[in-house]
């Protein structure tokens, strides 16, 4: 019974491994990935972090903030975009947790960081 139990949360995990990879604007959320996943915050959260060790939140705000960087450093897209492109839904909100993580806005990490080149 152990290795059933073991082996459907394992399951569940790789589904919303697979749901932050695919779409992360829609499944930017614990709470949304818990709808989606038809189970409780709570449960979910306790099963993803016996199974990877990582706690839910700190993947999702890893993927995002990698996500943010990314598109940052090869893109000219609008902040604004990048922002709801990440999951967020608020652009300040945005700006103030990429500068709580990065110690730079979003506009001074491309400063730095991104590419030269004017997309046209």
């Amino acid at each position: 019974m152990r290795y059933d139990t073991e082996v459907r949360r394992e399951k569940l995990v790789a589904e919303v491994e697979a749901l932050i990879s695919n779409d992360l604007p829609v499944h930017g959320s614990v709470m949304a990935l818990a709808s989606e996943t038809g189970v409780s915050v709570g449960f979910l959260s306790k099963v993803f972090k016996s199974v990877t060790g990582e706690t839910l939140t700190s993947v999702l705000n890893g993927e995002k903030l990698r996500r943010a960087k990314k598109m940052l450093e090869a893109t000219r897209e609008d902040v604004k975009q990048i922002c709801f492109r990440c999951g967020f839904d608020n652009p300040d909100h945005f700006c103030t947790w990429f500068k709580r993580r990065t110690q730079l806005t979003p506009t001074q990490f491309r400063a730095e960081h991104g590419t030269r080149k004017q997309s046209k």
